[in-house]
């Protein structure tokens, strides 16, 4: 190791005449701490080592890196495994970012160090086998300095390789790694490397070895390919100057099999290196090695686990080697090589990432180098290759033959194209998402080059088809409990959904881009249109066929002509009308279809269809186009409506104009067939059966029409709902032309599907019957049964009265019983609403010659005179008892209760409106129902109709189900009144809905006020009995005005009219005259205009007018409070669910209660019981938000004037904490002039004549706590509650009644006497109330906090709005929100809060102070010490802030009565009256002078009183002498300031932050009253101080911070350096600004040594002493100040420091107990680097 040693300091001696000395103890002693700190326990401490060291290496890179190479030469030279390596990598890592950062600063002598330190350790692990972190960083410290000249890293490297001599991998991988580097540069180099690394080869065993030379190799092949590339002709260096080593190295490595090596990575290299050795050679050596070279690559290819990427690239080198010299060996090799290359394509086409994706780019490149000679053969290999079964080899075909076509479409020959279209015929039956998405892919390249407009090309097209024809499943469809299913199953969708864009956008992109596509697309994709399982499909084929058309109608192709028409071949054309008319009815069913594509295309390929459907098309096409472009926005179901009706026309005048028998049973055979084609209970298929019905009823052959529909029946007869009903309107539409065949099949159909199989149940084994049966019976019931409706409505007129009873009801009411779903319930409904449709028409009624074909349908008699040969007929239906049983058995069975809201499907709503319609029209027949029949119909109408969820979506559109419901109940309830129009009838049906009107949903109440608004006006425009009892109309009445104030307009406006036609109807049973009614109408107009108001004001005025109306209009009898009174309901109403309501009900009674008082005399008491009970029932809110309760406090309030005394003396006798109701009551009536100055000036008096706490007893203390030694009186806390009840509801009504303005009133009060008696009193209560509890069983109510909401409420009432205002600016009830301690609240919250109270009436109210003292003087003798306290407090306050004028007067009492409670011995009241004395200084100037001396005597006595342990005496000694201080700047301190220093200084290091803190502050307000007998003096306690307090600028607390930034802006005006001065200001002025430490001790530092030289030493070493300060914030200050200190030295001033003690002062530093002391420590070092 020494001779090592001695070697390396031979050669530094070199260069010492061209670099400075470097041998300097101080900071080699500072660089070697950073240095041992990089590796501290703390991580902070290392980064902050790491980072100082970096730093000091950029501003001295040549120092630091000797010292780094003095420190880890001895760690390489010495064993290895005694060494720390992660130290030793860390150093080698930070003499790395040194190195790149400053590697122009660098010297000779320093650039040898480092390549000699990095070479060492390369070389020092020449046994080693694997490359350690501190050889990686070393090989990039050497690459990193090659980045301009390697000449010397070479020169160095050289000497490491030894002939015949292993080189260490390092050194290998080093100069490999220099090859990528710099080129050019070491281009010399390869030569002398090859001499001495190519024989070793043989040598090499240990696989990681091999990698290094692998790389090696590699490299230089790389670099000889890069320089013969950019380089000259004139070079020295070609491809063949080493081409002997390059044989010789591929023949070692050959020989050595690194190429079949076991070690992943040397196999993969040694193949790179091959490949690139292979580039360099020429034709002969090639051919020689080339055959072995692919079988050893191929051979590769069958390890999976190898990355692939460098064997690919390899065998590509080989391969474009071989092309370029057209070489045989290509041909012979291909076989192979396509099979390898193959199976890796199949293997390598899934989900590719960046890293896969290249290696399967360098496959596909690797093919298509194959191919350029080879594509026939290619072509059949795959060929070959296509029978396989495995899904990855037909997916491998796909891509390799697409990148065949795309990439050497050239070299194929026109066999080859079609051997490719016809033998993948195959593929397209495929089953495999993956190779389906190839096979399209595969499609693109082959329709790109033209191989489709070929033989068999049509079969792609097809495939295409298929694939957009395939339907995409939600996952929403079936449910999966495993996640993983799920998670899958999502997966596939996103695939098949991919799979399908892109079909459908090569299908355009063919039409639109390739030419010739016409002729195989036309009119080979209407096949497809009239095909199964194609619907998917509709979109893009239509969208293709429609773009040819277009395309054919320019070049004029589809034109009528004078010769024969254009026909469309192989497509009937029937069969297309019949499918694009029905799929047009509903387009939603199938995706991208657009409706105005298929019109249009429909339109184009009229004249292909007949020459007589061109006009009519073209302008029924157009209407319909218009109608689809308007119809956004409309509704949607009627719009579907109106659209199917268009269809229906359109298909009907199509039938008439081609007035042709054959053609239409074509038409009829066309849409049968396709019947087939469209999803079971589906609107296509049910439009289909309509326009079958449509077809049939033109056609003239019975014998077909029966035929026709018998399948019809037996194909339909047991499926969807849908499907039956389309059967049903074909029976109907058929009927209108052929009745008689119609009911004969319906007949059989009966017999057949119905009669037999009900025959075969009633025998022993129908308990056997299977519910599919079942379902099969009542599907057959439910069809004919609409059928027989459908027939009805729509056979001829003059046959209802002959079919009717005899043939339809005969046959449809054994169909009605034993019906179960909804469906057919649903079915059996409208067939009983069509045939009373029927019978209902108003064209029913006919007359022919005297004789009546059928009776009218009106429930009214009608009246014919004779002469126009009419006769009166009575029109009834015998079975609508039975119908009507039927129908309200159907509801029952699916109704819910009355509480639980209706959830059934859309079958469920669309069957009960069906119902209901049905219950009206057989209503209106007569003879009229019974009460219990109507109540048995209208309970299930009710509860549907009303119950129906407001929010609920479905198929249907619900909100047209919801209108539609009402409508339908508004009719069934008018058909039920016309019977009967009496009073008892409309209270029986209002009845029936009563409780809806109370309810709190909105849609029901409005629905329930719809029918009192549709009933009570149908009743009052007829006639009615006005012999009835009119007590009906007034509880009708009660019940409905509630309403007039809902929160719905709607409700109010139609509940105002009910209120209208119930006035009107109660005018009319008592028989008063008209104008009298319509003067009420005139008042309710009046009303309505109010009412229809979105303000609440205007609406509740409006029912004030209208509650002034009823009063008048109803008698005085129904106004008492009696049990079922007019008053008595509206008391009930108060409690309704709806607030509005009730408020309505509220604002009634009030005008009852205002204007009929005396009605209620006696019953004051049931109504005050009354009262309290709904209070207590309603909902707690505020009284702005609930206007009921505010109501009944109005009411409360009307009868508390009659009754003051006993009210409230009623009230004082309940239990604490009060009800809600007794509160509010209070705070109602208090808002009262008259009534609260009575009841606060009683409830005072009682308050002071009470004490207002009492002694704690024994299991008081033991219970509750130690410190408990006060309870609060129970009466006195409950008169408190009542007081401020009182007062805050008068503070209540100032606020918001006169809204800041005070009135004459209110300044009348602010000066009674009252208000002092008041003020004062609850001012001593609050004193009294600090740390006092509340009695056992009233927890919850707090005695100061109660004192202080009672105290803040008199001021709101006895003084003006300022005063408050100031009071809450100054945040003066704060102490409202402060949590009391154990023993409860603290005397300093009250003396805080009498501070602010007295503060702000002394400066808004001087005049009533002297009143204010005499008030409280009455308490300063009193017994208890919290009272004697308060006055104290008081007068100690009154001191501070009362003006000049007032003060005289009682400014020496107090002061003298401060000076004897200075002995008190109460601590508070002695604190309390030090303060007191310092606030002197608040008073006129010549008071000052007359107290101050005595009062700065008592305060610096009073900063050491002896019986102080907690310093609190003496933290207020110090704040009032600040405070006096500063109030009082003129003040001679000459005898005192030094005495004060003494004093002060010591408790700059005390733990209570509050004392340090005021310390600084004192200390620096000193310095404003020094005189020139004292400057000097306090120059040398600044001087003293000056570092400490600098330091304390980075205290732990911010309030001894900003102290000390207080303190030295004050101190540097007297330290007699203009610059420090100033910069101290600048810097420390500001409080919320943060100081940043570094660069504050660095600015600082500057401006002290230029300041004062001569004490820089001093300074330093005072700051040296605080390094072993208490607090490791003050540490690291003294750290950084003396490191700046030190660092901003001048040369001069360096001489004279202590290098030595500074040293060993920062070292031992360095092992501070903290890390972040550490962490600055290095960061001062790092500073020190000029030393």
């Amino acid at each position: 190791m020494n001779l090592l040693i001695e070697k390396d300091m031979v050669r530094v001696s070199q260069s010492q005449n061209e670099t400075v000395e470097l041998e300097r103890v101080f900071a080699r002693d500072m660089v070697s701490a950073l240095i041992c700190a990089c590796f501290d326990r703390d991580d902070k401490v290392k980064q902050s080592a790491h980072a100082s060291l970096n730093d000091y290496g950029q501003k001295a890179p040549n120092l630091v890196l000797n010292s780094l190479y003095s420190h880890l030469m001895p760690l390489i030279v010495t064993n290895h495994h005694k060494v720390d390596q992660e130290r030793k990598v860390k150093l080698l890592e930070s003499v790395l970012n040194i190195v790149e950062t400053n590697i122009h600063e660098l010297s000779a002598s320093c650039r040898s160090q480092v390549i000699l330190l990095a070479s060492e350790e390369l070389i020092k692990s020449q046994k080693k086998s694997l490359v350690t972190p501190s050889q990686g960083v070393s090989s990039k410290l050497l690459v990193s300095l090659a980045q301009h000249t390697v000449d010397d890293i070479m020169q160095e490297m050289i000497k490491n390789l030894r002939p015949g001599d292993l080189p260490s991998e390092g050194v290998v991988e080093t100069i490999a790694a220099l090859f990528t580097k710099n080129v050019l540069g070491m281009a010399a180099y390869i030569g002398q490397i090859f001499k001495i690394i190519v024989p070793l080869c043989g040598l090499v065993k240990a696989n990681t070895t091999r990698v290094a030379f692998a790389k090696l190799f590699g490299n230089c092949c790389e670099a000889i390919l890069e320089y013969t590339a950019v380089s000259n002709e004139e070079s020295t260096i070609t491809r063949e100057t080493f081409s002997v080593e390059l044989s010789e190295i591929y023949q070692s490595i050959n020989k050595s099999t690194w190429i079949t090596s076991r070690d992943l990575e040397v196999s993969k290299l040694t193949a790179r290196t091959l490949g690139k050795i292979c580039r360099l050679f020429d034709k002969q050596n090639l051919e020689e090695v080339a055959g072995r070279l692919i079988s050893l690559l191929l051979s590769l290819f069958k390890r999976h686990n190898l990355d692939l990427i460098l064997i690919t690239k390899s065998l590509g080198d080989v391969l474009i080697s071989l092309s370029a010299y057209k070489s045989d060996v290509l041909t012979d090799s291909k076989e192979a090589v396509a099979a390898i290359l193959h199976n890796e394509i199949c293997n390598s086409g899934g989900e590719l990432t960046a890293e896969t994706a290249k290696s399967f780019n360098e496959l596909l490149r690797c093919f298509g180098i194959l191919s350029e000679r080879n594509a026939t053969f290619l072509v059949h290999f795959i060929l070959n290759k296509a029978t396989f079964r495995d899904e990855r080899i037909r997916s491998g075909n796909l891509i390799a033959l697409r990148h065949l076509i795309n990439a050497s479409d050239e070299f194929l020959t026109s066999t080859d194209k079609e051997l490719i279209l016809k033998g993948f015929h195959k593929h397209l039956g495929e089953v495999s998402i993956k190779v389906r998405h190839d096979m399209t892919k595969f499609i693109t390249a082959m329709a790109t080059h033209d191989y489709l407009q070929s033989d068999g090309g049509r079969e792609y097209v097809k495939f295409v088809v298929c694939e957009c024809s395939t339907k995409i499943p939600s996952i929403e469809d079936s449910v999966h409990n495993n996640a993983t299913v799920a998670v899958q199953l999502e997966e596939w969708e996103k695939q098949r959904k991919k799979q399908r864009e892109m079909c459908s956008e090569l299908l355009h992109l063919m039409a639109t881009t390739i030419e010739k596509t016409d002729e195989l697309f036309w009119p080979y994709l209407f096949e497809f249109l009239l095909k199964p399982n194609f619907e998917n499909a509709f979109g893009p084929v239509v969208r293709v066929l429609h773009h040819i058309s277009n395309v054919k109608l320019e070049k004029g192709e589809i034109e009528d002509s004078e010769e024969a028409a254009p026909k469309l071949e192989n497509v009937s054309a029937t069969d297309l009308i019949a499918r694009f008319i029905v799929v047009l009815s509903d387009l939603k069913r199938f995706p991208d279809c657009a409706c105005d594509t298929f019109l249009k295309l429909l339109r184009n390929l009229a004249i292909c269809f007949d020459r007589k459907l061109v006009g009519l098309w073209h302008e029924r096409i157009t209407e319909m186009l218009e109608f689809c472009r308007n119809s956004n926005g409309q509704d949607k179901r009627m719009m579907r409506v109106s659209w199917e009706e268009k269809l229906l026309a359109f298909l009907s005048e199509t039938l008439e104009r081609m007035e042709n028998q054959e053609w239409f049973c074509k038409m009829s055979t066309s849409i049968s067939s396709q019947f087939s084609l469209y999803p079971t209970n589906s609107q296509s298929k049910n439009f289909s059966l309509r326009c079958y019905g449509v077809i049939l009823s033109q056609i003239q052959d019975k014998d077909r029409i029966q035929h026709d529909l018998n399948l019809a029946v037996d194909q339909f007869i047991h499926s969807s709902a849908r499907e039956r009903q389309g059967l049903a309107m074909l029976m109907g539409y058929v009927a209108s032309k052929h009745l008689d065949q119609v009911l004969s099949e319906l007949q059989n159909t009966v017999a057949v599907y119905v009669t037999t199989k009900e025959s075969s149940f009633s025998n022993f084994f129908s308990v056997f019957k299977s519910e599919k049966t079942l379902n099969e019976l009542e599907n057959a019931k439910s069809t004919v049964a609409l059928s027989l409706g459908h027939l009805t409505y729509h056979m001829p007129r003059e046959m209802l009265g002959i079919k009717l009873e005899s043939e339809i009801i005969r046959m449809l009411l054994p169909l009605l019983r034993g019906l179960r779903s909804a469906n057919s319930k649903s079915h059996a409904a409208e067939a009983i609403d069509l045939i009373g449709q029927a019978l209902n028409n108003d064209h029913v009624s006919l007359c022919t010659g005297g004789k009546m074909l059928v009776g009218p349908v009106d429930s009214a008699i009608m009246n014919r005179s004779a002469g126009d040969g009419c006769v009166e007929i009575s029109p009834s239906l015998t079975a609508r008892d039975e119908l009507l049983a039927r129908l309200v058995k159907y509801f029952k069975n699916d109704a819910t209760g009355d509480d639980t809201p209706i959830t059934k499907v859309p079958a469920f709503l669309t069957k009960n409106i069906k119902i209901l319609r049905a219950c009206t029209t057989l209503s209106e027949l007569e003879p009229t129902l019974n009460d219990g029949d109507m109540r048995k119909m209208l309970k299930p109408c009710l509860n549907y109709v009303m119950t129906c969820d407001a929010a609920r979506k479905g198929e249907i559109s619900y909100e047209e189900i919801l209108v539609t419901n009402a409508r339908e109940l508004n009719h069934l309830l008018v058909a039920i009144l016309k019977k009967k129009n009496t009073l008892q009838n409309l209270e029986f049906i209002f009845q029936q809905f009563e409780d809806y009107l109370k309810s709190e949903h909105s849609y029901q109440r409005l629905r329930a006020i719809q029918c009192c608004e549709n009933i009570f006006s149908h009743f009052l425009n007829h006639p009615f009995k006005t012999d009835s009892k009119t007590a009906i109309v007034s509880l009708l009445l009660a019940k409905i005005i509630p309403a007039c104030g809902d929160n719905v307009d709607d409700i109010r406006l139609k509940s105002l009219m009910c209120v209208q036609r119930l006035l009107e109807i109660q005018i009319k049973c008592s028989g008063v005259s008209k104008e009298s009614t319509l003067e009420g109408f005139g008042i309710l107009t009046e009303v309505a205009d109010k009412l229809t108001s979105h303000e609440s004001d205007v609406v509740y005025d409006g029912i004030r007018n209208l509650s002034k109306l009823v009063c008048v209009r109803l008698p005085l009898d129904v106004l008492q409070y009696n049990p079922g009174s007019f008053t008595c309901a509206l008391m009930d109403a108060l409690l309704w669910k709806q607030q509005t309501s009730a408020n309505t009900a509220c604002l009634v009674l009030i005008h009852i209660f205002e204007t009929r008082s005396a009605l209620f005399e006696r019953k004051v008491e049931q109504i005050v019981s009354c009262i309290f009970s709904k209070m207590d029932l309603l909902p707690y809110e505020k009284l702005s938000s609930n206007f009921t309760r505010n109501g009944i406090l109005k009411l409360f309030v009307i009868l508390f004037r009659h009754y003051t005394h006993q009210v409230l003396d009623a009230i004082l006798v309940k239990s604490l904490p009060f009800s809600n109701a007794a509160s509010e009551c209070l705070l109602h009536a208090g808002a009262d002039d008259n009534l609260m100055l009575e009841s606060v000036d009683y409830l005072v008096d009682s308050l002071d004549s009470i004490s207002p706490y009492e002694e704690a007893s024994i299991s008081t203390k033991l219970f509750k706590s130690s410190a408990v030694k006060r309870v609060a009186s129970k009466r006195a806390l409950t008169i408190c509650t009542a007081l401020e009840s009182l007062l805050v509801a008068y503070a209540s009504k100032i606020e918001y009644e006169q809204k800041g303005r005070r009135s004459d009133e209110q300044s009348k009060m602010m000066n009674i006497p009252l208000a002092y008696k008041v003020i004062s009193s609850l001012i001593v209560r609050l004193g009294s109330m600090c740390e006092a509890k509340s009695p056992h069983n009233l927890n919850k109510v707090n005695p100061y906090r109660q004192a202080v909401d009672l105290l803040r409420a008199s001021f709101l009432v006895f003084f003006d709005t300022q005063v408050n205002k100031n009071l809450d600016n100054l945040q003066t009830w704060s102490c409202l929100d402060v949590e009391a301690t154990s023993s409860g609240y603290d005397f300093n919250y009250f003396c805080e809060t009498l501070h602010l109270i007295l503060m702000t009436l002394c400066k808004n109210e001087p005049d009533k102070s002297e009143k204010m003292v005499s008030c409280v003087n009455k308490y300063v003798s009193s017994k208890f010490e919290l009272q004697r306290a308060t006055v104290v407090a008081f007068f100690a306050m009154v001191v501070q802030e009362t003006l000049e004028g007032q003060l005289d007067l009682l400014l020496e009492i107090i002061i003298n009565s401060l000076l004897t409670r200075l002995a008190d011995n109460s601590p508070i009241v002695r604190k309390l009256c030090l303060q007191g004395l310092a606030n002197i200084v608040y008073a006129p100037s010549h008071q000052i002078d007359r107290y101050g001396a005595v009062v700065i005597d008592a305060l610096v006595s009073g900063m050491e009183d002896a019986d102080d342990p907690q310093m609190a005496i003496a933290l207020q000694a110090m704040n009032g002498l600040c405070d006096f201080l500063n109030k009082a700047p003129n003040t001679n301190i000459d005898a005192q300031l030094v005495n004060i220093c003494l004093r002060v200084r010591p408790c700059f290091e005390k733990e209570n932050v509050a004392i340090r803190s005021m310390a600084f502050r004192l200390f620096g307000m000193l310095a404003n009253f020094t005189t020139s007998n004292t400057n000097s003096k306090f120059k040398d306690q600044i001087d003293t101080s000056f570092i400490q307090i600098v330091l304390h600028l980075f205290d732990s607390n911010q309030q001894v911070v900003k102290a000390c930034k207080s303190a030295l802006c004050r101190l540097g005006a007297s330290m007699d350096n203009q610059a420090l001065s100033e910069y101290l200001y600048d810097k420390l002025n500001s409080d919320s600004e943060v100081v940043d430490c570094n660069k504050f001790m660095n600015e600082l530092s500057t401006i002290v040594i230029g300041g004062y030289p001569g004490k820089a030493d001093i300074f330093i070493q005072r700051c040296i002493g605080f390094f072993t300060a208490q607090w490791p914030e003050l540490r690291s200050a003294a750290a950084l100040f003396s490191g700046h200190m030190l660092h901003n030295l001048d040369e001069d001033m360096r001489e004279t420091i202590n290098k030595d003690q500074i040293g060993d002062a920062f070292t031992q530093l360095m092992k501070d107990s903290d890390s972040s002391v550490r962490a600055d420590a290095a960061r001062s070092i790092c500073l020190l680097y000029c030393y």
